[in-house]
């Protein structure tokens, strides 16, 4: 616990010392108060609706697995092929991915983050692969994915590649896209009206029934191509829950002033059963109120040092580029990954999110 009444105090950093306003304490818990998680949890949230668009998570149903496969965020999408890889293989899930693009396009899905998990050992050059995870990463690369990150998975002797692509690069492609489902939908129709002309005409049975049979074939046809449009996928919206359970092993690092959350930090611990042994820095916020006192790089050291003490050799977190990714950048943290335009501001602008890895 480290507690300070107010007084000028000097922090390494800072030029000149400064008074902290009111009584404020940091404590640590190895065990996170679910409470204290969920007042910084949405302190963060009150942050991050100043800049952000309102957003909603859809949840993506394969016919092939019954796990959601992918989440959908503002305008774009992400997804992991790690299960479906396994059940399918390369060849199969690459037809579903070009499916999935048409279908999100349709939703109004603008930008598709993919992660693939590669090679055996993280020490093994990506190119000397031969598997199903490479040939998909291949893949991707062919059909307009740029690779963002390609790093040591944390759990798992395999590297973590990010993809991301640009679905809609120009105006004229949305028009073709709409274009074709409405010729489509033309020529249904008129497959159609045609049909209804030769059953009510008097021709030969013979000759009848052959046209018919045409007709209903190219009708068919149609129809499959424009459920790929429609049915490819199932979307989902599921309900947030107010109070999200806090899975033990968790720990927090929270700021009080007069008994009050103005921040804090909340991670997750994993130490047992993984090739790096790590700690998730899941939700970090200071309020604007005790904001540049140095309370921020307290909070940061206080569970790095915990979690170093725990056995963790890393510590990972996520960011965007309206909340901190200087602060981490001072803190030495590396930035291992980067996720362009993933964001929409309430200006209309996007922005970044990254990710940050440090050994401690």
């Amino acid at each position: 616990m480290w507690f300070q009444k107010s007084k000028l105090i000097q922090i390494p950093g800072y030029k000149k010392p400064f008074k902290i306003p009111g009584n404020l304490e940091i404590t640590l818990s190895p065990l996170a108060h679910p409470n204290d998680c969920l007042k910084v949890g949405y302190g963060l949230m009150g942050h991050n609706r100043q800049y952000l668009e309102n957003f909603s998570e859809t949840l993506i149903y394969l016919p092939h697995s019954s796990e959601p496969f992918a989440c959908a965020f503002q305008e774009s999408i992400s997804g992991a092929f790690d299960d479906l890889l396994l059940q399918l293989g390369a060849s199969k899930t690459a037809t579903l991915l070009m499916k999935l693009e048409k279908e999100a396009l349709q939703k109004g899905i603008r930008r598709s983050y993919i992660s693939v998990k590669n090679g055996k050992e993280p020490i093994e050059p990506l190119s000397l692969t031969q598997h199903d995870g490479f040939k998909l990463s291949e893949f991707l690369r062919t059909h307009g994915y740029v690779l963002t990150g390609e790093t040591p998975h944390l759990k798992e002797p395999v590297y973590t590649q990010n993809f991301y692509k640009e679905l809609l690069t120009s105006a004229t492609s949305k028009q073709d896209l709409c274009d074709r489902k409405k010729c489509l939908n033309l020529q249904l129709q008129k497959w159609q009206e045609e049909l209804k002309k030769v059953k009510a005409s008097k021709g030969k049975r013979r000759l009848k029934t052959s046209k018919i049979h045409h007709i209903s074939s190219m009708i068919f046809a149609l129809e499959g191509e424009i459920k790929t449009f429609k049915n490819a996928f199932e979307w989902r919206v599921e309900p947030q829950e107010e109070s999200p359970p806090v899975p033990l092993g968790n720990f927090g690092v929270f700021v009080r002033k007069n008994g009050i959350i103005k921040g804090g930090l909340f991670g997750t611990l994993n130490t047992k059963d993984v090739v790096i042994p790590h700690s998730d820095i899941d939700i970090f916020w200071i309020d604007s109120s005790v904001r540049g006192t140095g309370l921020g790089s307290k909070v940061m050291n206080a569970a790095l040092s915990f979690s170093k003490s725990q056995g963790a050799h890393i510590a990972q977190l996520g960011t965007i580029d309206f909340q901190a990714p200087g602060f981490y950048e001072k803190m030495n943290f590396q930035r291992i990954n980067t996720s362009p335009k993933i964001l929409k501001t309430l200006k209309g602008n996007l922005v970044n999110a990254y990710t940050y890895r440090k050994e401690i």
